[in-house]
């Protein structure tokens, strides 16, 4: 879905494309309007998405990737609906976790990351999206003192 944000149309073409033996990984790389930023999408999805990134193929795309580029980001499915996040977590510098604040559970959240961890990938850390700091249900720093910070060495009292 990141071709919504940064391309004008769909693009038809993509990773699984270059995965079954199509090209270069060049060639289906879209430039944005973004300075530096150009995604490659997934392309048709297959009927076998998983058995696609177990190929030498992906291997070789992300080590042609690398070359390319001073960043490489996937952005794949959460961890506990498919496979695809603890194969690539497995091949990749490193991993971190996506949690939706109020919808994703601690429970959940714990889940994917042993799931992450038994596929060996490197967690770097996690990312709280959709954070409302205008909501007076976050943190007991907030609740305790009206405003809303961090503690580190003192206690709230600033002592």
């Amino acid at each position: 879905r990141l071709h919504e944000a940064f391309v004008d149309e769909k693009p038809h073409v993509g990773i699984s494309n270059y995965l079954i033996g199509e090209d270069t990984v060049s060639r289906f790389c879209v430039r944005t309007e973004v300075e530096d930023l150009d995604i490659l999408p997934c392309g048709p999805c297959p009927p076998n998405p998983a058995e696609l990134l177990l190929t030498d193929r992906f291997k070789e795309m992300i080590e042609e990737l690398k070359e390319h580029y001073s960043c490489v980001i996937f952005d794949s499915p959460p961890v506990n609906l498919v496979t695809d996040p603890q194969i690539v977590g497995n091949m990749v510098d490193g991993v971190v976790l996506v949690a939706k604040c109020g919808k994703t559970t601690r429970e959940s959240l714990a889940h994917s990351k042993r799931q992450l961890e038994q596929a060996n990938a490197k967690i770097l850390g996690c990312v709280l999206n959709d954070l409302d700091l205008e909501q007076r249900s976050y943190g007991y720093y907030y609740h305790a003192t009206g405003t809303y910070g961090y503690i580190y060495g003192e206690d709230r009292d600033g002592a």
